[in-house]
């Protein structure tokens, strides 16, 4: 095992009181990194609701919204693949990805917001 090998391993065994959140698992993978990847992914899904919100037309909001549908599997899969590599608890992951299916809403009403 190499030097930086165990390096990472006493740090992820090393646990704080002040939180549950830790740096890295036990074989020196990110622990984080589901959690850096949802905020990229909430920021982008709030962009494309207000992409959404802002449109005049319902024929402009459907075609935008179709393209959204369509990739919206694909950012899904990949955050319950991260949150799964990553040894996230059940119920942690579950919360977060109900953030996460709301940031397009959130996205549509900002974007109606700033439409007015």
């Amino acid at each position: 095992m190499s030097a930086h090998r165990k390096n990472v391993n006493k740090l992820s065994m090393h646990k704080t009181k002040k939180s549950k959140l830790k740096s890295f698992n036990e074989d020196g993978t990110s622990a984080m990194a589901p959690y850096i990847l949802q905020i990229a992914i909430g920021i982008h899904a709030t962009f494309e609701g207000m992409a959404i919100g802002i449109e005049n037309t319902i024929t402009s909001c459907l075609g935008i919204a179709a393209a959204v549908i369509c990739h919206k599997w694909a950012e899904g899969l990949t955050l319950g693949i991260a949150f799964f590599r990553a040894k996230t608890e059940i119920k942690m992951a579950s919360w977060m990805i109900f953030i996460q299916a709301v940031m397009n809403p959130v996205g549509i009403i900002i974007g109606w917001i700033l439409s007015d």
